[in-house]
């Protein structure tokens, strides 16, 4: 009986063995596969990153262009908006200055979607400048409604996401994020 115990044990501990050593040789295969998957993976996010530092590098070496002493932020889809100024002293507190052109043969709406002053997320931005065809008009957003009066003259950038509208509100392009250094 002693001996059968022994055989099976014998067996058994050949069979495990035998696991062991396929499981290991599965798990080396398995490891190879997932390294050469990741390093494949990771050239191809290598360039992808050497793109876009490069886009990046062009946009932060692009400056402004400016006509006439008015800083182009946008000339897309038929409309310029031009930076002005910024006021201290606007009718509701500080406000920032922009001129909208209308080139299209449409009634336009711009509006202000998203705006950031500072480390400050101001989450209902007015400015909704209506432009006929054609039409320049100048037009205000008023930052004395959310920041305080020293942080107006504290105030040193601002970054907006304007959005294109037709007269009936639907949406014809939502613009990338402008960013504007006030002082």
């Amino acid at each position: 009986m002693k001996k059968n115990i022994v055989k099976i044990l014998s067996l058994v501990l050949a069979v495990l063995m035998l696991f062991s050593i396929t499981s290991c040789g599965k798990k080396k295969t398995i490891e190879d596969d997932l390294e050469g998957m990741l390093k494949k993976l990771s050239d191809e996010l290598g360039e992808n990153l050497d793109d876009l530092e490069e886009v990046a590098d062009k946009k932060d070496n692009a400056s402004p262009k400016t006509v006439d002493g008015r800083t182009v932020l946008i000339d897309q889809e038929g409309i310029k908006l031009y930076a002005l100024r910024y006021e201290l002293e606007g009718v509701f507190g500080a406000s920032y200055v922009f001129e909208v052109e209308n080139n299209r043969d449409e009634k336009i709406i711009l509006q202000i979607e998203k705006a950031k002053l500072d480390d400050f997320e101001d989450t209902f931005p007015l400015f909704s400048a209506n432009v006929d065809p054609g039409e320049t008009v100048e037009h205000t957003y008023d930052v004395g409604y959310v920041i305080e009066e020293d942080e107006a003259k504290a105030l040193k950038r601002m970054e907006l996401v304007f959005i294109l509208l037709d007269e009936d509100f639907g949406t014809i392009k939502e613009f990338e994020p402008i960013v504007i250094d006030v002082q």
